[in-house]
């Protein structure tokens, strides 16, 4: 299941860290705020994150 628009691969991918940052602070900046859909998605994204993270023990 894919929950991002696919992009151009860059010539040199960023590391999954990084990748995490990027898109961090884009949300921070974003209007998904304001649209009830896109924050329950988020709220979905961000369960599935926890649970992995909770995994690690």
């Amino acid at each position: 299941m894919c929950f991002y628009k696919a992009k151009q691969p860059s010539a040199t991918p960023l590391p999954l860290q990084s990748r995490l940052e990027a898109t961090y602070k884009k949300a921070k900046k974003s209007k998904v705020w304001e649209n009830l859909q896109k924050q329950k998605k988020l709220e979905s994204l961000l369960k599935e994150l926890d649970a992995l993270m909770a995994d690690e023990g």
